[in-house]
């Protein structure tokens, strides 16, 4: 079954991850445009503070991304009701969308924070900086959304298991 167009507001966001790139992109472009040196929070760190937050945002990242894989496993998982097997039925690929892209994007965000802590030590490196900006926007995004999915997933998914509904016409709209 091919996945049902729906006109909820928060499709906009929330079905397009493309979105998110284009955000990280903006967010990179509009730090290079306003030159690095005055507007950047990094920047203001000496070697060992940058080595120290790098490190900091790929352990934490490292982190969320064990959560994004556990949240992956507990979905797949899942044995759904009515109102949570119609949610699979039509929107399958937003939500394999919304996981994997989740995923990817911790991991890009752990593998260049890790290479700052690496390449950022005793000089300034602003291009490594806008890269990371831009992964971290892109992450953060991408995030918010699997957590926005997942818990409207563990919802739907409880409130079959409580009331053993087999109503599939209760589906929240924003998931139709």
């Amino acid at each position: 079954m091919t996945e049902q167009p729906s006109h909820h507001p928060s499709d906009i966001f929330f079905s397009h991850p493309s979105i998110d790139v284009a955000a990280g992109v903006l967010v990179a472009g509009l730090l290079w445009a306003f030159r690095m040196d005055h507007h950047d929070p990094l920047g203001l760190l000496n070697a060992d503070q940058r080595q120290l937050a790098y490190g900091t945002v790929a352990t934490a990242t490292a982190a969320l991304l064990g959560f994004g894989v556990t949240a992956m496993a507990i979905f797949v998982a899942l044995v759904p009701g009515a109102r949570l097997r119609r949610v699979l039925e039509r929107r399958r690929a937003t939500v394999r969308k919304t996981f994997s892209s989740t995923i990817t994007s911790l991991f890009a965000l752990t593998v260049v924070s890790l290479a700052g802590t690496f390449l950022d030590v005793a000089r300034s490196t602003p291009v490594l900086r806008v890269v990371i900006y831009a992964v971290s926007t892109i992450a953060l995004l991408r995030l918010a959304r699997m957590l926005w999915l997942f818990s409207n997933l563990v919802a739907i998914g409880t409130r079959d298991r409580d009331e053993g509904t087999t109503d599939i016409n209760e589906t929240p709209m924003n998931l139709r």
